[in-house]
């Protein structure tokens, strides 16, 4: 956390990468199309985590390390996208035990 507090439920819930996961759970929970869920959160992920970059980039180009910023910036993608893919695949699993999914 920027303010180094410990995440507890509460200040998860106004977070928009709680939401962005929970959205995409329920839409695999639902039928929803795999790409168009992914894709959607993946996005929420990446763009409510770039602020962390942004600050992060005047530091990255003074030492002349632009090319592990982007490759830090792609970690950071490929990660949004394996955390989409995980909340949308449980939402499938949790649909199919509650019989929602045939």
């Amino acid at each position: 956390m920027p303010d180094g507090k410990p995440m507890t439920f509460l200040r998860a819930l106004f977070r928009l990468e709680f939401w962005g996961l929970l959205v995409t759970a329920y839409a695999g929970m639902v039928g929803s199309p795999i790409l168009l869920s992914i894709v959607l959160c993946t996005g929420i992920l990446f763009v409510s985590g770039l602020y962390k970059y942004v600050l992060l980039w005047p530091r990255m180009k003074r030492i002349g390390a632009q090319g592990l910023f982007w490759e830090t910036l792609g970690f950071s993608l490929f990660n949004a996208t394996g955390a989409a893919s995980a909340a949308y695949l449980f939402g499938v699993f949790d649909g199919w035990v509650w019989g929602l999914i045939r």
